[in-house]
């Protein structure tokens, strides 16, 4: 490896999970060990479905995503290996889910983010809906592009306006999942965010989302210690959840000198 070079900042990291109403937690979770020459790496992989097989497509997809960092042997430019270890993570499933089709079995998949932050800076790539969220100076900036369809909004334009009731789990449908055969649309920063001392990096599953506000969101989460701050943040989505809370998980990322 070439020298490392000097980081200015310090990442501290913490993360909490909440099952919601469902039997299974299908959000797998990945925070590595800060390297001075690779870098940080967190994840979220969110399974598509309430199974067992959605669980093991999210860890399948974490599991090639920490092998591929844990084995890498330069430290290349930091967007082109954010963008590789999502490629790897999406062969990975892909692979899977041709030799369930194979054997007559539904085939599943998982949406996902990763983060690689290094010497100041954080790329960004995702499939899906797993969302990233940069809180700076008290403003909260969403870092990366769902791929969803909203159906209600669909069905608005062609049924003018006459749209039948759908259920709000289905109201939102993704576009894009890691395991997806013929996946092109995944969503990276070409240009990785320059952190500033202070700046609170949040990357959380599709359960958490739309529960909390961006004021109660920024005041949970975008001060303190990040392990406690996050615990703050999923005891506040138990507390507000509703009949049919999805998986909810976060990842906080603090920045400082």
């Amino acid at each position: 490896m070439p020298p490392a070079k000097t980081d200015p900042y310090m990442y501290q990291t913490g993360s909490a999970q909440w099952i919601g109403t469902r039997e299974l937690q299908n959000d797998v979770v990945y925070i590595s060990n800060p390297d001075p020459q690779k870098g940080l790496v967190v994840a979220i992989a969110d399974g598509i479905g309430l199974d067992q097989a959605a669980r093991k497509a999210a860890g399948l997809a974490i599991s090639t995503l920490r092998e591929d960092y844990e084995h890498m042997a330069s430290a290349p430019d930091i967007s082109d290996q954010v963008l590789r270890m999502i490629g790897k993570a999406q062969k990975s499933v892909l692979e899977w889910n041709r030799s369930l089709l194979s054997r007559g079995e539904l085939t599943t998949g998982a949406t996902m983010a990763c983060m690689l932050i290094r010497e100041g800076r954080a790329g960004i790539a995702s499939v899906g809906n797993v969302r990233t969220f940069l809180v700076r100076s008290g403003r909260i900036l969403q870092l990366n592009r769902d791929h969803l369809l909203n159906l209600q909004e669909e069905m608005s334009s062609i049924l003018a306006g006459e749209v039948p009731e759908i259920e709000a789990k289905m109201a939102m449908m993704v576009t894009a999942y890691i395991g997806m055969e013929g996946l092109k649309d995944v969503d990276f920063l070409q240009e990785p965010v320059r952190l500033q001392t202070d700046d609170c990096l949040l990357m959380m599953s599709s359960g958490l989302y739309g529960v909390l506000e961006e004021e109660e969101l920024i005041k949970l989460a975008g001060t303190g210690p990040p392990g406690p701050a996050a615990i703050r943040v999923m005891d506040q989505v138990r507390r507000l959840q509703g009949e049919s809370q999805s998986n909810a998980s976060l990842v906080i990322v603090r920045v400082s000198r």
